[in-house]
């Protein structure tokens, strides 16, 4: 379903005005502010039935291959049943090549925040109350953007709004990814778009969910963030579940339902830290564990 049609079901269900919030003006769908051509993005809402003042913001990003938002449908249904109104946008994850494709990926994100917020308060939401969840290589851009400078990404759409959320979650987050990134020779005219050396650069809460056993993002991508996280002082959190990849996007599995009360309990303002779950066979995490000893 498209974005306006989502956005109209959203409000009637939520029993508010059709009105937005801009002086009675008809407000710009996603694809008009972030066109790609044929490609163009867009963004699906989800929202409670009811809700009792200001929801929690939630922003779900896909993970990578260009994978449409319906990936990302039954967390957003499961999320949106327990009080929070969600976004989904589809954004630029093809495996980036060229500064192109980076800044692509980015600009989609940030846009798709400023969006979400500009139509938070016509949906029910709290623009100041945001959580950005990332699955798979949506977790490389979420953290990125969690640790980056402020600043960063000049872009275009609705710059009067913020794009920096108030927590970031990862959900089997490929956060190693911007290594590729570094090889193609111009990490430091794009720093701003990578987690390494930023990690003290901002304040913004971070969570991660990984499977101890996810064979498509290795669980040594959370084990060394978090290392480098929490080293650094940062408000951190690895949550180690006994599972695969996937199963932390399904709310029908037991790992994806208590990630999805993870979700919860962050978007209504908690901030675990620290380290739970099994231990794991991390290569990287046993030699920290040594050179510690």
């Amino acid at each position: 379903m498209s974005c306006t049609a989502r956005t109209i079901a959203l409000i009637l269900s939520l029993g508010l005005a059709t009105g937005p919030s801009t002086g009675g003006e008809t407000p710009p769908t996603f694809s008009q502010l972030n066109q790609r051509g044929p490609d163009t993005r867009e963004v699906d809402f989800y929202g409670p039935a009811s809700a009792d003042g200001p929801a929690p913001l939630v922003l779900l990003l896909h993970g990578g291959g260009n994978k449409g938002n319906d990936e990302m449908e039954p967390l957003a249904q499961d999320l949106a049943s327990r009080g929070a109104v969600v976004a989904v946008p589809t954004y630029y994850s093809g495996q980036p090549r060229t500064r192109q494709d980076v800044l692509d990926t980015f600009e989609d994100v940030v846009c798709a925040i400023r969006y979400a917020r500009y139509r938070a308060v016509d949906l029910g939401a709290d623009p100041n109350n945001v959580t950005l969840v990332g699955f798979s290589y949506g977790g490389y851009p979420a953290m990125a953007i969690a640790v980056a400078m402020d600043g960063s990404y000049d872009f275009a759409c609705l710059p009067e709004y913020a794009h920096r959320p108030q927590a970031v979650i990862g959900l089997g987050g490929a956060y190693a990814y911007d290594a590729q990134i570094a090889t193609l020779g111009w990490e430091e005219e794009y720093s701003q778009f990578t987690t390494r050396g930023n990690a003290g650069n901002s304040d913004t809460p971070i969570v991660m969910v990984h499977g101890a056993h996810d064979m498509n993002v290795p669980i040594d991508h959370a084990e060394h963030f978090y290392r480098t996280l929490d080293d650094s002082g940062r408000s951190v959190a690895l949550q180690v579940l006994d599972t695969r990849h996937a199963e932390l996007i399904d709310p029908n599995d037991p790992a994806g339902a208590e990630a999805a009360d993870t979700i919860t309990r962050v978007a209504y303002g908690e901030r675990p830290r620290g380290r739970t779950g099994p231990e794991t066979t991390s290569v990287y995490s046993r030699l920290m564990d040594q050179n510690r000893g």
